[in-house]
């Protein structure tokens, strides 16, 4: 069952939200910085901008060339920055003011929880639980996919769309270099829905241009090889459910979620996919999240927010060069 998520939020309705730390207030945070952006206090001090800083009134940004800044407002409106320049806290939200925001500030704190003391990739290297080869079981050779680890490997899809991605087992990176790999999708009684070669490591999935009849689609990877030098992946299920599967509350929240954001900025695509991954629709958030780090590669925080997501779920850890 889809967890109902609006009670848990409800407190981020509220136009202002108090630091349980500090006390203080905040107006912006930083969820993802790229560039060698620099952060002028009100009192004058100037400091190496931080993903995870609380920006205040008074405060000013300053862009390096480079830059990226992924902010979050205190309502959870988000705004991103990537020209070069100074930019004061107070005009930034005059700016964030103009949109209109009911749903996505119910998911800033959602995100923000994944921020420790040094960014992302601190808080999830703290909380990680990468499962190994030894759960995942034998029947791979070489080829895992980056999907949770569950006794009946059988996962539900929501939508439609959806990437899926596989890695190297554990030791086996070398195996990969100059491969092909064939993902054929079945169904029960084995006959074949989706073949397709690709040089990629993942690959973009529309359920909808399947057979429509067929609820459980069989999924599997192997590489275009000699059949001794031939690598594989387990065989995993993937089930096909409806929208209407989820209750009507969320359902409204979701369809309220994306009106109101820009999908074509990374911080409001990471919001949707905090959406999926509190309501625990995992190829969703997966997509989003795949989606999001093709859109911004340069992007370090997403990469580590996303693997934040992929240790929390019992999933493997992303390639160091991915």
């Amino acid at each position: 069952m889809i967890k109902n998520t609006s009670l848990i939020f409800v407190v981020l309705l509220l136009m202002h939200i108090t630091l349980p730390a500090t006390g203080q207030s905040f107006v912006f945070r930083v969820l993802a910085n790229k560039g060698d952006n620099q952060l002028k206090r009100s009192s004058g001090e100037i400091q190496k901008l931080k993903t995870g800083a609380f920006l205040n009134k008074g405060d000013q940004l300053i862009a390096s060339n480079d830059a990226y800044i992924g902010l979050v407002h205190k309502t959870g409106k988000t705004l991103e920055i990537r020209k070069k320049g100074t930019s004061k806290v107070e005009d930034l939200e005059k700016v964030v003011d103009a949109k209109t925001t009911s749903v996505t500030g119910r998911y800033m704190q959602y995100v923000m929880n994944k921020i420790g003391d040094d960014g992302v990739s601190d808080n999830y290297r703290k909380n990680s639980n990468v499962v190994g080869a030894a759960v995942r079981g034998t029947e791979a050779n070489g080829i895992e996919l980056l999907l949770p680890v569950v006794e009946d490997k059988r996962i539900t899809s929501f939508e439609q769309q959806l990437i899926l991605r596989w890695i190297p087992e554990s030791g086996k990176d070398s195996l990969f270099e100059g491969q092909t790999f064939i993902v054929t999708i079945t169904n029960l009684l084995g006959d074949d829905l989706l073949k397709e070669e690709t040089s990629d490591n993942s690959i973009a999935i529309d359920l909808s241009k399947l057979d429509g009849d067929t609820e459980l689609f069989l999924v599997t990877v192997v590489s275009k090889a000699e059949p001794e030098e031939e690598l594989n992946s387990v065989v995993y299920g993937i089930e096909k459910s409806a929208l209407d599967a989820m209750t009507e509350e969320v359902r409204t929240e979701l369809s309220s979620l994306k009106a109101e954001l820009d999908l074509s900025r990374g911080i409001d695509r990471l919001m949707l996919a905090a959406f999926y991954d509190e309501n625990k629709m995992i190829l969703e958030a997966m997509r989003q999240y795949e989606l999001l780090l093709r859109e911004h590669p340069e992007v370090n925080d997403y990469k580590a927010f996303y693997q934040e997501f992929l240790s929390k779920n019992n999933m493997l850890n992303l390639p160091e060069n991915k």
